[in-house]
């Protein structure tokens, strides 16, 4: 029996016996914006070139945020050894603007909300260098994470940021930390 075909189970009021369902396939891809499928008819040309509709669901996140809470994802990662801050920027450039959601800022409209390119983007908007001045790093980091947690994305950018401490820790031969900060709303 082919994917498409699967067997599943009927139960009416006759009692249960099986019934071949159609159930479709998708193809890798199917939805996404790079994949064609739903997405595709989603995009139409602007003046700035190409707009994608947010779904339903992270206009939904979107339409959330506030000041009271900020619809956003923050994580911290710390490295046992440290990480040189031309060699965090080389991978951010490399590995994740190969996405281009993350080259996209967000248009709102009365309607919900659309991926537009961000014709300004700038890496270093969003590649933020930060110090911790005291002895208590561990502290320090967490209160600058929670303060970030807290701050708003500048709507007419790209919504994230990674914040880079170079030179973190005690130990003699350091290490490093970053705390990223993310929408919610990616699809």
């Amino acid at each position: 029996m082919s994917d498409y075909l699967r067997v599943r189970t009927y139960s009416g009021q006759r009692g249960a016996a099986p019934v071949l369902a159609k159930m479709p396939v998708w193809p890798a891809g199917f939805g996404q914006a790079s994949g064609g499928g739903m997405a595709s008819r989603n995009r139409a040309a602007t003046a700035g070139g190409q707009h994608e509709r947010m779904s339903a669901v992270d206009t939904a996140w979107l339409r959330m945020d506030g000041p009271g809470s900020t619809m956003m994802i923050v994580s911290v990662m710390t490295t046992a050894t440290p990480v040189p801050a031309a060699e965090l920027r080389r991978v951010l450039e490399t590995r994740l603007l190969c996405f281009p959601r993350f080259r996209k800022r967000v248009e709102t409209d009365p309607l919900g909300a659309s991926w537009v390119e961000d014709s300004y983007f700038d890496l270093d908007a969003h590649f933020v260098m930060a110090r911790l001045p005291g002895k208590n790093q561990r502290g320090e980091l967490q209160a600058l994470a929670a303060r970030l947690a807290g701050e708003r994305f500048d709507p007419a950018r790209p919504l994230w940021q990674v914040h880079f401490v170079e030179h973190y820790g005690l130990a003699a031969h350091g290490c490093s930390a970053c705390i990223i900060a993310t929408r919610t709303a990616w699809r």
